[in-house]
């Protein structure tokens, strides 16, 4: 958090400083000048009530101040540099204005349809051990919902629903934060998760903020109201010759859930151990776990998982091709990976596919869009 408080600290008041000195100190009638710090000072006071208590209200206000005022002058305050030293500070000035316009522009999109143009991202992933009984098997996972950020329109919901249901799945999983801070975010949207069906069921893990709201609640919502198959630190069989959500031993397929695992500041009620009771060493495992750095310090380590399905990250909600700002902190961010990369030395035979997620407490998306992810499992030759 410290990180997080500096940074944002020096993004907001260098540039301020730098343009200041330059542009309006001894420009500007006093008073004008002195009123060039009242959005500086009200971001900065955001940023410090953040420090004491998560608040989502106050958490929104600060990045809709800080993308609409902060970034921009960030933009324009660079130009200005370049041009002042190398000597062509009007055509500086000049081309700061147009980068100022410019990220307002990405703002707005990243607002209105960055955060609506859903995708579906297909991986076709094969296995010598998946038993041949769930060659083809299709699953469906999506993530990070945050359904308090759509209020009471149900319009992207739907949506979803929509998509994942004209995927065909064999089974759909929900990796985590269903809600942003309150479980009575979930009432305008309960019609539409209830179309959320398929063969093998729906099953569906907690991300940190599940546990913002009144935890019971929640868990009683997922398991009774929508008829989600809610993993707490537990497993389940699956298999095409089975009813969905029994504990049949012999069954070749094992999904196993864990609650939150965190490795920040976050809530972490997971136990693997626990949740892998039963079984086999040898059978094909599926691991649904919220956080993805969960995956490296445990997962890999410590288990003969072969595929793990995490969200979490949203990709930073900003996305520039393969970078984003969010792999400074989490090294798997999004997309599928596997365990011989990053020095985790492996055979590249277990893998992780991270999820963008679809929605975040700040409705706004660049490059990084909402996606739902179709897997194919199939049993190599």
């Amino acid at each position: 958090m410290k990180w997080f408080f500096l940074s944002m600290t020096l993004i907001v008041a260098v540039p301020d400083a730098y343009i200041f000195a330059t542009l309006i100190a001894g420009h500007a009638p006093a008073l004008w000048a002195a009123a060039w710090w009242v959005p500086t000072a009200v971001i900065m006071g955001l940023l410090v009530s953040l420090l004491g208590r998560y608040r989502l209200g106050r958490l929104r206000a600060f990045f809709a101040l800080f993308s609409l005022i902060s970034v921009p002058k960030l933009a324009f305050a660079v130009f200005a540099l370049l041009g002042q030293v190398t000597g062509l500070h009007c055509q500086g000035i000049a081309v700061g204005l147009c980068a100022v316009a410019a990220v307002l522009l990405a703002v707005l999109y990243g607002a209105t349809l960055g955060c609506s143009k859903l995708k579906v991202n297909n991986y076709d992933l094969d296995y010598d051990d998946l038993p041949a009984e769930c060659d083809g098997l299709r699953l469906v996972q999506i993530s990070d919902f945050h359904l308090g950020t759509y209020g009471h329109s149900n319009r992207f919901v739907g949506k979803v629903v929509d998509t994942v249901l004209g995927l065909n799945p064999d089974l759909i999983v929900f990796t985590g934060d269903l809600i942003n801070v309150d479980e009575h975010e979930v009432t305008p949207h309960t019609r539409e998760l209830q179309r959320l069906k398929a063969p093998l069921g729906v099953y569906s893990i907690m991300g940190n903020h599940d546990y913002n709201g009144n935890v019971t609640a929640l868990e009683d919502y997922e398991r009774n109201t929508l008829g989600w198959d809610l993993l707490l630190n537990e497993n389940r069989v699956l298999s095409r010759s089975t009813a969905p959500g029994s504990n049949v031993a012999s069954a070749p397929v094992y999904l196993i859930g864990v609650q939150n695992t965190s490795y920040a500041v976050f809530v972490s009620r997971g136990n693997l151990r626990q949740a892998m009771q039963g079984v086999p060493a040898g059978a094909f495992k599926i691991l649904l776990t919220h956080d993805p750095n969960h995956w490296r310090h445990e997962v890999v380590p410590r288990t003969s998982i072969q595929l793990t399905l995490s969200g979490h990250t949203h990709a930073g909600q900003l996305r520039i091709g393969n970078w984003s700002p969010i792999q400074y902190t989490y090294p798997e961010w999004g997309g599928l990976y596997n365990d011989a990369q990053h020095g985790l030395g492996g055979s590249g035979k277990r893998m992780l596919l991270v999820s963008s997620g679809l929605g975040g407490t700040n409705h706004f998306r660049l490059g990084a869009r909402p996606e739902v992810n179709l897997v194919i499992l199939h049993r190599k030759k």
